[in-house]
């Protein structure tokens, strides 16, 4: 099975494990990386580096990275500003949330994500009102964020696909669907998260 060890973008700081937690890497296992370039026009050299610091101690917790995202419902009229889109993503266990990564393209302009409990209320995770794709930051929470089980994350994010949105990589502006591309558009979000195991039923329960 495929597990997430991270992302990261311009801008971004790489994502440090708390103490007694630690990523699972087993015998075998092989690294992945699919990278995204930008072309400016001339040839260049790029010499990527991965950074692997291994616990001193056997951690207690795994640390996991959950991802929620507009699952390709994007679709931008040209010439209309501020259009809106929306995900959400519930939890099968307890969560304990420690970073967020948000995400988005050259058409996007806000984005914001909260919880919002089994109870009823909420509570904010993150909300950028000027979104900059050229500087994406991974947002470590002050005090780590602890879910019960059926909560709800929403993530939503406003776009901008009109020739006043300096970014704009059209001209004139034109349909834009969701899609890897940066040409395309994105709304996700990336959770550094640990989730309580749940007990094992007893046999013949």
């Amino acid at each position: 099975a495929e597990k997430t060890l991270g992302f990261w973008s311009t801008g971004a700081q790489p994502f440090v494990s708390p103490e007694g937690t630690a990523f699972l890497l087993n015998p075998g296992d092989c690294i992945v990386l699919d990278m995204h370039y930008k072309s400016n026009g001339k040839p260049e050299q790029e010499q990527t580096q991965v950074g692997l610091h291994f616990a001193d101690a056997p951690p207690k917790e795994e640390m996991l990275v959950l991802s929620t995202d507009d699952r390709g419902t994007i679709y931008l009229q040209p010439n209309q500003a501020n259009q809106r889109f929306y995900t959400t993503e519930s939890t099968s266990t307890e969560t304990t949330i420690y970073a967020v990564w948000p995400h988005m393209h050259y058409l996007g302009r806000t984005i914001k994500a909260w919880v919002k409990y089994p109870a009823g209320y909420s509570k904010p995770l993150v909300c950028i009102n000027d979104w900059d794709p050229d500087f994406q930051l991974l947002y470590s929470l002050l005090n780590p964020m602890t879910i019960p089980k059926g909560s709800k994350i929403y993530l939503t994010g406003t776009f901008d696909n009109t020739a006043n949105n300096v970014r704009n990589p059209f001209s004139p502006p034109r349909v834009v669907e969701s899609g890897p591309d940066a040409e395309d558009e994105m709304l996700l979000m990336t959770l550094y998260v640990t989730e309580k195991k749940e007990p094992k039923a007893k046999a013949g329960s």
